[in-house]
């Protein structure tokens, strides 16, 4: 035995006066006051002859600053459904540790008052009321791949896995304040604070995990899926779980509607600023190019005048309605099939009617009488101009020019279709200028050829 473990007193149960003697056969209890002063507080005591000294309520009491020191390979063992407890002091708010007979551990547990009574008993395998210091690992049995861990995983920590105390059990340095969550080997979360940016991450290194969230109604409420092919909003579909982005000053700026199917985009009162934009190119150098803009005053398709086509179409028609982004021309029905194209306006149905069998062009339908219809010039205004409150039509030319402002052409032979049969001009009026074989009648309400000039030059009035 070295030097340190040497004892500097026995203490001999059997022949101690008071304590267990075996009288006759059994082994009775000569109980000492505890408050007597017969106390053991003597350094390094060694009990002899005590092996299988038992009895009722018995205590071996050490007061003051007295230790129980166990070296080297010895064991404290309590056999047969004993309890190990340690109480901190006698007073009735003192704390406990308790290890009780079916080996659940309690720590911090209620002392119950005197030293004799029995302290509160732990509820689970290790119960602890109190708080709890962790260094980095939280590991589940047998599964070192599923883990809590208090810190990075990016830096190693050292785990005592032989009880040695060497090296020292220090933490890393200049470890985050993180939080980990691994299950099966994949970082289902972190939680992390640092002087640039705290943050919240599932999923952090990209894994195949789905992340979802449920409602009491919706198994789908959210959906991140782990390949990355989708975000789902109300997965199941449901009635009940409707989707919004509220806005600065405007509510539900986005809402979804799900029991009735319906999106609304709402903008602001008071504010005609745009509230949708939808922007993209197939030109890299176009990529913020604004393909569509909505405000409260006005819808423009391809505002930044790029290169872009238009298109509309129905279920028949491929191209109801084409405006070609080079300015080309704006076509109405291009697949030629049977559309019939109807413009309105607040007072007529049909200001503009293209019949889709092609039997007509009707500008303002409805006959109103506040529906004109004008074509203007180049330096013309009104060049043609039908006043429907009038039931009028002209044809005005411009300032300072003779030549024709009214012609019209035609003839029943295909050679001569161009041939003029009208043309005005400010200072001519002139019937078959081009001097073809055509007869000019002019007719009255009671003759059907008050004048006739034969187009082979015959003539007769």
């Amino acid at each position: 035995m070295s030097h340190q473990y040497q004892p500097t007193a026995y203490y001999d149960w059997v022949n101690r006066t008071h304590g267990v003697h075996l009288v006759t056969g059994d082994y009775q209890l000569v109980p000492y006051d505890y408050y007597a002063g017969d106390e053991l507080h003597i350094q390094n005591v060694v009990f002899r002859n005590s092996e299988y000294v038992t009895y009722d309520n018995t205590h071996v009491r050490f007061l003051n600053k007295s230790d129980i020191h166990v070296y080297d390979t010895s064991s404290l063992v309590i056999h047969d459904s004993g309890t190990l407890t340690m109480h901190t002091s006698s007073a009735p708010g003192a704390r406990t540790f308790i290890v009780d007979e079916i080996g659940r551990v309690g720590i911090g547990m209620n002392h119950l008052g005197e030293h004799d009574n029995h302290p509160e008993s732990p509820s689970f395998d290790l119960d602890v009321r109190g708080q709890v210091g962790i260094e980095d690992y939280i590991y589940h049995n047998d599964d070192t791949d599923t883990y809590m861990l208090f810190g990075t995983d990016t830096k190693a920590h050292h785990v005592n896995a032989d009880g040695s105390i060497t090296p020292p059990i220090t933490p890393p340095n200049q470890d985050y304040d993180e939080v980990n969550f691994r299950v099966g080997g994949v970082d289902m979360l972190q939680m992390k604070e640092d002087d640039t940016q705290d943050e919240i991450v599932v999923n952090k290194n990209q894994a195949d995990v789905d992340t979802i969230i449920r409602t009491s109604t919706n198994t789908q409420a959210v959906v991140v899926s782990g390949d990355g092919s989708e975000v789902v909003i109300n997965g199941d579909g449901n009635g009940d779980t409707d989707f919004r982005v509220e806005g600065n000053t405007t509510p539900h700026m986005l809402y979804v509607d799900t029991s009735e199917d319906h999106v609304t985009i709402n903008g602001a009162a008071d504010d005609d600023t745009d509230l949708l934009t939808i922007t993209g190119n197939d030109n890299d150098g176009l990529s913020g190019a604004s393909l569509l803009s909505v405000n409260p005053t006005q819808i423009v398709i391809n505002e930044d005048s790029n290169l872009i086509d238009t298109r509309i179409e129905s279920n028949t028609n491929t191209t109801s309605l084409l405006v070609k982004g080079d300015g080309t021309e704006v076509v109405v029905n291009d697949d030629g099939v049977e559309t019939t194209f109807r413009v309105e306006s607040d007072t007529n149905t049909t200001s503009l009617l293209v019949k889709g069998d092609g039997t007509e062009v009707v500008v303002n339908d409805d006959g109103n009488s506040d529906t004109d219809f004008r074509v203007e010039g180049d330096t013309t205004p009104h060049m043609l101009y039908v006043d429907t409150s009038e039931n009028h039509v002209t044809v005005n030319g411009a300032a300072n020019d003779d030549t024709d402002l009214f012609t019209v052409t035609g003839n029943d032979n295909a050679s001569l279709s161009g041939a003029s049969l009208l043309s005005i001009s400010p200072t001519t009026v002139v019937i078959n200028e081009d001097s073809n074989l055509i007869d000019t009648r002019i007719e009255s309400n009671t003759n059907t050829t008050s004048l006739l000039v034969k187009g082979d030059g015959s003539g007769r009035c």
